[in-house]
């Protein structure tokens, strides 16, 4: 069987429900993809910094959605992150361009471009039924536990 977590002390029955969870309440509180530092994270979701970081990581993995996480250096110095969602995300052409909803491009844009529109990993089978699969462990675990 393939787990989607790994690592050198990683264990199935000990680690699936912990990380999975931690997953859940990252990815629900960073789809809104407004910049925040791992402290500020780590006060909403009262996950370590470190957890934090790695599951950041995780999530540009194509088993974990291959979400974009942009970093940058805040007016305190500090890195803070912002997930963009895949679901969420423009490619034209050969630039990517993470969006929001919808996009409204001006006419000089995209006046003589030619341009295809998809939805990243849309056709990557593997990919999608990973996540799929990934998403409703996490829903079935959650329904166990009676935790929304």
């Amino acid at each position: 069987m393939d787990y989607i977590f790994d690592g050198d002390d990683y264990v199935p029955e000990r680690d699936d429900e912990r990380l999975g969870r931690q997953c859940y309440r990252i990815f629900n509180l960073m789809k809104d993809s407004l910049w925040r530092s791992l402290p500020e994270i780590e006060q909403i979701t009262g996950d370590p910094q470190a957890s934090i970081s790695a599951q950041l990581r995780h999530f540009r993995k194509p088993r974990f959605g291959a979400h974009t996480v942009d970093r940058r250096r805040g007016d305190n110095s500090l890195y803070e992150y912002r997930l963009v969602p895949a679901s969420e995300q423009l490619v034209v052409g050969r630039q990517e361009k993470p969006v929001n909803k919808w996009v409204r491009l001006d006419d000089e844009e995209i006046v003589g471009m030619t341009c295809d529109c998809i939805d990243p990993g849309n056709d990557e089978v593997f990919t999608m039924d990973c996540a799929i699969s990934f998403a409703r462990s996490i829903e079935e675990k959650i329904k166990e536990l009676n935790c929304d």
